[in-house]
This record gives structure tokens, sequence and C-alpha cells, in this order.
């Protein structure tokens, strides 16, 4: 049975955070922070679970139309849907998250460390990173 759950944050990855009515964290790929959506559990751990997306409800103001047609496919964009301020604003959160929670630094001491990140003149098409798979041939 599909569950409505309100994104929050964006995770590492390709995946939107958000709680389940119980409070319990739920990862949803292809969210933006501020979504309202119907989703599918497909996965259920003791400390969270993982969801698809059914319909989006209500979409997120920073929710956009994805550059690269092959984006939700190939893996290579995960934010793509995600406004280019957004992403720049949730990899500072990211980063000041992690600090408090893995470093167990006090939260304003945190947030005084990270510096807002820097734009790159060039929205797309900057990264640089590939994947090769290799294998025998008949094996």
């Amino acid at each position: 049975m599909p569950e409505t759950i309100h994104i929050d944050a964006l995770a590492y990855g390709s995946a939107g955070v958000g709680r389940l009515a119980s409070g319990k964290a739920v990862f949803v790929d292809g969210t933006v922070p501020g979504d309202t959506v119907e989703a599918q559990i497909i996965g259920d751990g003791p400390s969270f679970s993982r969801a698809k997306v059914v319909r989006v409800l209500e979409a997120s103001p920073d929710r956009v139309q994805p550059f690269c047609p092959y984006a939700g496919i190939c893996g290579g964009c995960p934010w793509a849907q995600v406004s280019y301020e957004a992403q720049l604003e949730a990899k500072r959160a990211n980063l000041v998250s992690n600090l408090v929670r893995i470093a167990k630094l006090d939260a304003g001491a945190a947030e005084s460390l990270v510096a807002a990140c820097v734009p790159c003149k060039r929205r797309t098409g900057y990264r640089n990173k590939v994947e090769l798979a290799v294998g025998r041939d008949g094996a």
C-alpha cells in the first residue's frame, strides 16, 4: 500500500529523505526536498526504509526538468531533477550533518566551519567520472 511522504532533504546518492507516519526514515529515489509523494515501500530495514515514487502529489519549487533525457536511467546525474541552487545547499547541509552525526561536533560549530558551496561556472557537463565494467569473452 503506498504511503504519503514529505521529502525533507537529499541523501548521498539519488534519494531524498523523508519520514514514514511511524517516524522511521525513508529514502525515496528521484525526489526533491519539498516534494510530497505517494511512494511504495520496496525495502524495510530496522532503522530505515527504501521506497519508490508512485506519483508526485505536490512538486517542490526546487524541482526542475532534467537537462538530459537519460538522467533517471544512467545514474550519472542523480540530482538532475533538483535545481542547481538547491543542490549546492544540500551538499553543504550534508557536510554539516555529517560533522554533527559522525564527528560529534556541536551543530553551531559545524555550521560555522562550513562555508557556502562555490558554484561552478558550468552547471552541466563538468563531471569527469566514468565507470567501466571489464569481463572475459566466453567466461
